[in-house]
């Protein structure tokens, strides 16, 4: 399939349910692994008039790290590698391929 041509302009949906397991703690940091499952619906707009998407199916996992600021209280970042499996469409007279693997970084409070 052939990449997406330059000035596509791409967006991303997702649900995802998984597993997390605390590795270890160390005082008050816990590192962290993460796996699981999810539906994916990448939408990609070629151009005014022609948008493609559909929704598929993949696999995450990465690591992560929280640091316990009070009983109540948590801040971390996760580092998560997405692994879609892809869905060729024909638009606009070429292929587009929608899966692929992807990797998130996210910093995350509560």
């Amino acid at each position: 399939p052939l990449a997406p041509a330059p000035g596509s302009f791409l967006s991303m949906a997702s649900l995802q349910t998984g597993v997390r397991t605390n590795l270890n703690w160390y005082d008050k940091i816990i590192p962290y692994a993460s796996f699981g499952v999810g539906f994916y619906k990448p939408s990609m707009k070629l151009n005014a008039n022609t948008d493609v998407s559909n929704i598929l199916f993949g696999l995450y996992v990465g690591p992560g790290v929280d640091l316990q600021i009070s009983d109540r209280a948590f801040f971390g970042a996760s580092l998560t590698l997405n692994s879609i499996f892809g869905s060729t469409m024909i638009a606009s007279g070429r292929a587009i391929d929608l899966g692929g693997t992807f990797m998130n970084f996210m910093v995350h409070a509560g």
